[in-house]
């Protein structure tokens, strides 16, 4: 057992376990509105005491939170990738994801194909970035290493996040309908009113935010990722042969 808790990753934790808690909320909150709407939520639980049901629990988050990024990374791949933007040369286009200077692309893309001795036409964004990242891990430097793992943890809690949050918000928008019914009387306790549209719509309201919130983090952190493997890799690369010949023959 310890053994196993010793191989949980923060990666887990951040990206698979919170989100698939939200996701898992949103189901049973579904699920209570559409089979049993009489039926007050709370008391449900109340008798969830035992550390099996518990540990029930975080499994389903965790298993949920592995298809709530498969969620993400099928409907992101949709939208113009994070790295396309930080290697954009369209200042508008990558707003807000710190767009690199189109002089320190090439300039990586070159040494890139000095190295590889391949063609710079050949080398487009996505292997550039690959190339660059591959470089940063194989340099071993452990201030390098260590920001592109919170980079690659927060940019995974954040898309987590946001798909985690836009599915209790289209939950809780077929709470709103089913409480239009006057049939219906969702309680979360027999102590409390049923929910009504008044406190549906500012939750409804605060998870939109929320959802939009986490997006631009998930594309900020993903930028800072990008980012930081070109500007490691020109910043502890070597000069490329052509530099180093020019350099070294005296006019």
């Amino acid at each position: 057992m310890l053994n196993a808790l010793k191989e949980i990753t923060l990666y887990d934790v951040l990206g698979y376990l919170f989100p698939g808690f939200i996701f898992l909320v949103a189901l049973i909150v579904l699920f209570w509105a559409v089979f049993s709407p009489t039926t007050a939520l709370l008391p449900l639980f109340q008798n969830a005491d035992d550390i099996g049901e518990w540990s029930l629990v975080v499994i389903a988050a965790y298993i949920l939170g592995h298809l709530v990024q498969g969620i993400g990374n099928a409907a992101f791949r949709r939208l113009p990738s994070t790295r396309s933007l930080v290697f954009s040369r369209s200042e508008t286009a990558a707003a807000g994801i710190h767009r690199l200077p189109e002089p320190l692309v090439s300039k990586a893309r070159s040494r890139l194909a000095a190295r590889l001795e391949v063609r710079e036409e050949d080398i487009d964004d996505s292997l550039l970035y690959q190339l660059c990242d591959e470089f940063v891990m194989q340099s071993g430097i452990k201030e390098i290493i260590s920001n592109r793992e919170i980079y690659i943890y927060r940019e995974g809690f954040y898309r987590g996040m946001t798909v985690s949050l836009a599915l209790l918000f289209l939950s809780l928008m077929v709470v709103m309908g089913i409480t239009l019914n006057p049939a219906a009387s969702l309680k979360l306790s027999d102590d409390l009113p049923p929910a009504n549209l008044a406190m549906l719509l500012p939750l409804n309201s605060l998870l939109v935010i929320g959802t939009w919130l986490s997006f631009q983090r998930y594309r900020r952190f993903g930028g800072y990722r990008v980012r930081q493997a070109l500007l490691g890799f020109l910043v502890m690369g070597k000069e490329d042969p052509k530099e180093d010949s020019s350099r070294a023959s005296p006019e």
